[in-house]
């Protein structure tokens, strides 16, 4: 699970990685997550309508979907998405791109 404070990357599947950023709070359930929005606190689901986010599933705490608090670092439009091999992400852990010369690929 993320901690806040840990750093995660966001891949377009098929595609690259679009952004970078610090977890800034612990998983929340989508039936109770609120995003801030100009109209104010409102539950995630009011708004994320992409995607089923499996909503059958909203009372069922080990099979429902989580959301996490991000403070994104870097974006960039899908136009400029980042193809690098160098990245390793699992489910468990992640490890930083690296340039050649040690510099990190993404800035922080």
């Amino acid at each position: 699970m993320l901690s806040p404070g840990d750093r995660l990357w966001v891949k377009v599947p098929g595609s690259g990685f679009v952004g970078v950023g610090r977890a800034i709070g612990r998983a929340q359930p989508a039936a109770t997550c609120k995003v801030a929005t100009s109209a104010g606190d409102v539950p995630v689901l009011e708004i994320a309508k992409g995607g089923s986010y499996h909503r059958e599933f909203l009372n069922d705490p080990e099979r429902c979907e989580y959301f996490v608090p991000i403070r994104w670092l870097q974006t960039v439009p899908l136009e400029e998405l980042c193809r690098r091999s160098a990245f390793l992400v699992t489910g468990t852990r992640s490890a930083s791109p690296r340039r050649p010369d040690g510099a990190p690929r993404w800035s922080a």
